[in-house]
């Protein structure tokens, strides 16, 4: 698979939620009040980055978090977080497009996902991915910037 990140991304990466007010102050905040209490859930992190959602939810009481990120860059940084901090988030390497049937998941998260989206066809197969992952009942919550913000 090829791989559009690099070490310098991911650096850039875990600096944006300091960095980056709009992330710290409006991201954040939107995205803890949407989830609402996970105690018990299993979650599946897709476009998890460096895992800092991932890792949230398990510290918030989700008993299974599963990251799914196609940067390999990513994954191996996360995983060697994951060695330091064991909180048991599993990570795995895909393009949520094309993911397999992991589980069910009582919940899913895309945040910054859905605008990789490389095609309306991709994006259809995102949501096919998050479909065939769900329980029946289960709930995705993505969160995407307007993609005019920089205007």
């Amino acid at each position: 698979m090829a791989n559009p990140y690099g070490a310098d991304v991911v650096a850039q990466y875990d600096r944006s939620f300091t960095e980056i007010p709009l992330r710290r102050y409006v991201e954040l905040p939107s995205v803890d009040r949407v989830l609402g209490d996970v105690t018990g859930l299993a979650v599946l992190d897709l476009a998890c980055g460096t895992g800092y959602y991932g890792k949230e939810l398990r510290r918030r009481g989700a008993t299974r978090v599963v990251g799914v990120d196609v940067s390999e860059d990513m994954i191996r940084a996360t995983r060697a977080r994951e060695e330091e901090d064991r909180l048991g988030v599993e990570y795995v390497v895909a393009d949520a497009g094309a993911l397999d049937d992991l589980d069910d998941f009582d919940l899913a998260t895309g945040i910054h996902l859905l605008h990789y989206a490389s095609s309306p066809g991709h994006l259809k197969d995102m949501c096919k991915s998050v479909g065939r992952n769900l329980k029946s009942g289960g709930r995705f919550i993505g969160y995407q910037l307007n993609p005019d913000v920089s205007r």
